[in-house]
């Protein structure tokens, strides 16, 4: 069983055993040791298609929680704001960022060294660069149409989860809380070829980002919340379509 970096507030929880055996089901996924070349390309594809959401929910969870000082009146000084430092601080590590070398070398978010890094794999992404070119302006189904199943159910979800502070929150959380131990497992099993080297610093700069600033960002931003439970749920749903998207890495066919 996972030993996860959550709050206590967290483990007192009827329902945090759940989430750490699912956590487990996609720590130990046979997709991890990405063992033939279409599971390779696809879990590359995968992690294109999480920096995209995760791009969306961190963002949303920024503006949501800035929302919330509105609130008040703007000449009414909240003195206390740690928990914006905390969200602020994450978004400057993943959206606003030069901590993982890009062509440009410019403050970029996470989605632009991975969508280097799968250009350099060599790997077919045109539907995802057409999805981040036009979600602005069309909707999530009409422009999904070529990717699978999982992956529509998993962006749809995603978007969903931008709509609510508890949902940008749930998300964003769970994944700096967890996903170090996929990266490690994955980096491990990568094959040694030069086209896989921006993919490696990928994972390497996340595992240690997570480890040693993130995941006690949102360890610290969880342990200040009371409805520990309706997070979870929205953790439990999350990461459910999260592991049926690692399912379709398993197929032959592209997940898009």
């Amino acid at each position: 069983m996972a030993q996860l970096n959550f709050p206590t507030n967290f483990k007192n929880s009827k329902k945090y055993n759940k989430l750490v055996n699912l956590v487990d089901s996609i720590t130990n996924h046979e997709s991890m040791l990405v063992k033939e070349k279409h599971v390779l390309d696809n879990m590359i594809r995968a992690s294109l298609l999480f920096t995209v959401c995760f791009y969306g929910n961190t963002l949303s969870l920024l503006h949501l929680a800035l929302g919330r000082l509105k609130e008040r009146n703007s000449l009414a000084v909240q003195k206390d704001n740690e928990f914006i430092h905390l969200f602020l601080d994450l978004a400057d590590g993943e959206i606003a960022t030069k901590n993982i070398k890009t062509k440009e070398d410019t403050y970029s978010p996470h989605y632009v060294s991975m969508l280097e890094a799968a250009q350099d794999a060599k790997i077919d992404i045109k539907e995802i660069e057409n999805f981040v070119s036009k979600i602005n302006n069309d909707n999530l189904k009409k422009i999904t149409r070529e990717f699978s199943d999982p992956v529509v159910n998993y962006l749809a979800y995603s978007e969903k989860c931008t709509q609510t502070f508890n949902g940008a929150f749930a998300t964003v959380a769970l994944r700096e809380l967890t996903l170090s131990l996929n990266f490690k497992i994955i980096h491990d099993h990568l094959p040694k070829s030069k086209q896989y080297q921006k993919y490696k610093v990928f994972l390497s700069k996340h595992i240690d980002l997570d480890e040693t600033e993130h995941s006690v960002l949102m360890k610290k931003a969880l342990s200040q919340v009371e409805n520990v439970d309706e997070l979870i749920n929205i953790m439990l749903t999350f990461y459910e379509l999260r592991r049926k998207v690692y399912d379709a890495c398993l197929l032959k066919n592209n997940i898009y």
